[in-house]
């Protein structure tokens, strides 16, 4: 239980609101330490061009990219894998170009789950954007965009955001909840400090996704890989393969997915199986610790599929079978339940950031002999004939998941050491990639809480 004292000056400030939010997210407190730090301070509407959202219409998909554009759901602006967002039509975009969105602009999380941004990257200028997300659009000639991006998300700006939200089922925030919101004002030298290393991390983040899209389709190349021409969605198989396989699934013997296979098999290939060693975790109840007390941090998998990864909670060392679950470098990692679409059959590669911390049993483990073919085996599996490998095996109905033994028999391509070991190579230097994003974004965030704890004035 969360127990706070409000005062009658607080109740004042917050026109009168009677629900906890405001009083209980930290918000007034991070505000009193602005006001009283000696910085001066401008509200956010005076340093931006704008801060506004696409506004609620239905949407119009489309299957190719020539009539289409990528679309970032609230969720994905996190999302450290682009590559297979749905397409909306290129006509609505250009009918309601609020949509679209640029570089360097700090987006921000309004409906359900407030208050989770992210510093737009080159890769994503151009993409269209849910309007569940609020564009904070920086005049550059007055803010550094980075340092706007570094205080919004420090423990001084997320806070007071949060506490703006409204509603009682799904809760929201709009343009005018934050405009006014203060920003200390450090100093042209510290701020485009700060600036500097969120841009070094945007540059790592978009270097990672351009370095795993090259090793992806370097791995995908040695089985000669075309993506079929569309036709109709219509599969066919023979009565060997479906007593081989035992199942009767439609999509296992997808007519891509049959081509992926027989593409594999004009190649140097093996299963799966008999490269790694295949690890499905026992399910188990989790008990909640902190990190105070010794808890180990927990991975969700859809937290570990985002480009800065952190644990959603922390659980108790007494859990049974976390050790199961406690991770290393360089395991390639499959979400084996899910939905077909989603996260379901995607993959990601364990790096050192991740040591000793904990993750769902959802996941399938793959654990090679060495680093090398790690990375390799994740930049196949991540390729589309990979995907296409992966996604045919789900079984069940309501949540549908992959089974170990399914994986064992999937055929990967197996070229000869030299060429393995420079495709992967490609991968473990882009997965490093994304952990030095995170320690720039880290620093200057902790550059921005440290300048305003030290001129606070101290009691």
């Amino acid at each position: 239980m969360r127990i706070t004292k409000a005062t009658n000056k607080w109740f004042r400030e917050q026109n009168h609101r009677l629900d906890c939010k405001p009083y209980m997210s930290g918000a007034i407190e991070a505000r009193l330490l602005i006001d009283k730090s000696s910085f001066p301070k401008d509200s956010i509407k005076a340093v931006t061009k704008g801060i506004y959202h696409a506004g609620r219409e239905g949407r119009t998909w489309v299957e190719d990219s020539k009539y289409g554009v990528r679309f970032l759901g609230s969720t994905d602006i996190l999302r450290a894998d682009l590559s297979y967002l749905p397409l909306i039509a290129k006509r609505q975009v250009e009918k309601t170009p609020a949509f679209l969105i640029e570089d360097k602009w700090t987006l921000i999380t309004r409906s359900g789950t407030i208050g989770r941004m992210c510093y737009s990257r080159e890769d994503m200028k151009g993409m269209a954007c849910s309007e569940h997300v609020l564009r904070v659009v920086p005049d550059e000639e007055k803010i550094a965009p980075g340092y706007l991006f570094a205080f919004l998300s420090s423990k001084f700006g997320v806070p007071q955001i949060v506490s703006s939200t409204y509603g009682a089922i799904v809760q929201h925030i709009e343009p005018a909840h934050i405009e006014q919101l203060e920003i200390p004002r450090m100093g042209k030298e510290l701020e485009l400090l700060v600036h500097n290393k969120i841009d070094k991390a945007s540059e790592a983040k978009s270097e990672f996704i351009s370095l795993v899209k090259e090793a992806s389709l370097r791995a995908e190349k040695l089985i000669n890989w075309e993506v079929p021409k569309k036709a109709l969605k219509v599969n066919t198989t023979t009565s060997k393969k479906i007593i081989s396989a035992r199942r009767l699934d439609v999509p296992f013997f997808s007519e891509k997915a049959s081509k992926v296979e027989d593409a594999v098999m004009k190649a140097t290939w093996k299963n799966i199986g008999e490269v790694v060693k295949v690890v499905k975790p026992g399910m188990f109840k989790r008990i909640m610790s902190t990190e105070e007390n010794g808890g180990i941090p927990f991975h969700t998998g859809s937290e570990l599929f985002l480009m800065d990864a952190k644990p959603k909670y922390y659980v108790s060392r007494l859990t049974s079978n976390i050790e199961q679950c406690l991770l290393q470098p360089y395991w390639v990692l499959i979400q084996a339940f899910g939905q077909r679409g989603g996260l379901l059959g995607r993959v990601m590669l364990t790096t050192d950031s991740l040591t000793n911390a904990s993750a769902t049993d959802l996941q399938i483990q793959l654990k090679a002999e060495n680093e090398f073919d790690a990375g390799y085996i994740f930049a196949y599996l991540n390729s589309s004939p990979g995907y296409e490998s992966l996604i045919r095996l789900p079984v069940g109905g309501s949540i549908p998941h992959i089974n170990p033994k399914d994986i064992e028999q999937v055929k990967v391509p197996w070229p000869a050491k030299e060429i393995r070991r420079k495709i992967g190579t490609m991968a473990l230097d882009a997965w490093k990639l994304r952990d030095l994003s995170q320690v720039h974004e880290k620093e200057a965030v902790k550059m921005v809480e440290d300048a305003i704890e030290a001129a606070a004035p101290k009691h």
